[in-house]
């Protein structure tokens, strides 16, 4: 059986064609996917068109149950708002096979918030229009 094509580095999974790469990634968050850029020169741009995203808000939730590294909900809300404002803004899959927007340790602040229930709106949109 021929082996496939691997690198300096003996990397194969880079080898593999965009689609099996995006199945690949389709497991991981929107933000861990975003992350696979710094794997290699392959990766870097690899994130911009996979067709299924996954938001996850609880990635922006405090590590411990009594703290959140010094940020409040509305620091934590705000990393999470820029992080899926710019990725949506940026990413060009043709079409969205999943879209996951999960923001259960946000609900205080969404709902006070007027204009925060708007953003999520438009995130949906997007995540429609796709």
């Amino acid at each position: 059986m021929k082996q496939p094509y691997a690198d300096d580095d003996g990397d194969r999974l880079s080898a593999l064609p965009d689609c099996l790469l995006h199945t690949v990634m389709s497991f991981l968050s929107a933000r861990q996917a975003v992350r696979t850029c710094v794997l290699s020169r392959r990766w870097r741009g690899l994130w911009l068109s996979m067709p299924c995203l996954d938001i996850d808000g609880d990635e922006y939730r405090p590590a411990t149950a009594g703290g959140g590294g010094g940020a409040t909900i509305t620091e934590r809300w705000e990393r999470l708002e820029n992080f899926t404002t710019s990725l949506l803004f940026a990413h060009n899959a043709p079409f969205l096979d999943r879209f996951r927007l999960h923001l259960p340790n946000f609900q205080r602040i969404t709902a006070t918030q007027q204009h925060h229930g708007r953003q999520m709106e438009r995130w949906i949109l997007r995540g429609f229009r796709s």
